[in-house]
């Protein structure tokens, strides 16, 4: 019980972060706080099912590609957003996320070492990593927001939305084959 609302509390910090991003770029197509919290939550529930699914849990890319396709149908659900435009900032939102872990990760292992004997996300260093990583996502997107916050956003075309894309699927791609 613990470790599933431990789990809820992480999302929801995640969904917290996605939120403040996508807001950046986008409008909110709701005015609604019942429509949109009705969205995340299913959204919560989604990323926890894939979370504990032994087969996607052990395959970081599906996890990844899983999580992207959630993220847009998300986006294009609650922001006027084309397809496209969802999907590109589900992206480089799911990419900011894992360089956060990855950097986090590096840093962590740097100091302590080997970190093989983390069991568990409730173990003390599997929380500090991931408090690390969530405070990291969480003070790039207030940047990210203070310096791109609806800024030639809505002018974008799809082609150039597309080109945008490219920088955080290499990332992903680099990441993955890291991991």
């Amino acid at each position: 019980m613990v470790n599933f609302i431990y789990s809820m509390v992480v999302i929801a910090f995640q969904e917290i972060c996605s939120d403040i991003l996508f807001s950046s770029f986008s409008v909110k197509r709701y005015k609604s706080k019942f429509i949109n919290i009705v969205i995340y939550a299913l959204l919560a529930v989604s990323f926890f099912i894939v979370a504990n699914t032994d087969y996607i849990r052990n395959n970081m890319f599906l996890k990844i590609i899983i999580v992207i396709l959630l993220y847009s149908l998300a986006v294009y659900t609650l922001y006027r957003n084309s397809v496209v435009k969802s999907i590109v900032l589900s992206t480089l939102f799911e990419t900011l996320a894992c360089v956060c872990d990855f950097l986090v990760l590096f840093i962590f292992t740097q100091i302590l070492g080997n970190l093989t004997g983390i069991v568990d996300d409730l173990d003390p260093v599997g929380s500090a990593i991931v408090v690390s990583s969530s405070s990291l996502l969480f003070i790039i997107v207030i940047i990210a927001r203070s310096v791109f916050y609806r800024k030639n956003a809505e002018v974008m075309s799809v082609k150039e939305w597309v080109k945008f894309m490219a920088c955080p699927l290499i990332t992903m791609c680099i990441l993955c084959s890291i991991v």
